[in-house]
């Protein structure tokens, strides 16, 4: 039951996306699994949603890692990393199972679906890739666009701009 709710989400997602690439500048592209893999920082964050300064998930400072085996982790704080925490994050990312979340890309759909291990449904994204530096909107190349989607995949609940950390 809960596949095929995914499933309708994904599909209404690809046609919402469909809209948002053509009209969209810059261009953008789904993507693909290749594309998540790494470490990424928040850029910015746009919600839809009032935030709560006391919940993590409108935090200013985010670090998100996707691993190649499917995996990820998120660390989110209200102060900003220093760079010793960072390679203790990707470290601890890899090697604590109990902290890991599972994810899939769906590139023909333009959606990122997360799993949390005990949590009661997966989480609905979908997943853009910036082909074209657009300054005005502080967009570069290879910037991931990630917004959490109601199950449904209709409305965009809170929108991620991540760029990769070198």
């Amino acid at each position: 039951m809960l596949r095929r709710q995914i499933v309708i989400g994904a599909i209404a997602l690809v046609l919402m996306v469909g809209r948002i690439v053509s009209a969209q500048e810059p261009p953008v592209r789904p993507c693909q699994s290749e594309d998540v893999v790494g470490t990424w920082t928040l850029v910015s964050l746009k919600p839809n949603i009032p935030p709560r300064s006391d919940d993590p998930d409108f935090f200013p400072h985010q670090l998100w890692t996707f691993t190649a085996s499917g995996t990820m982790r998120i660390m989110k704080r209200a102060t900003p990393f220093k760079a010793d925490e960072l390679g203790k994050f990707i470290h601890v990312s890899s090697h604590e199972p109990s902290m890991t979340t599972s994810y899939q890309v769906y590139a023909e759909r333009a959606a990122l679906v997360m799993s949390p291990q005990g949590a009661p449904s997966p989480y609905l994204f979908s997943c853009l890739v910036v082909a074209q530096a657009h300054e005005a909107a502080g967009l570069k190349p290879g910037d991931l666009l990630l917004d959490l989607r109601t199950a449904d995949g209709r409305e965009i609940v809170l929108g991620h701009h991540l760029r990769k950390l070198q």
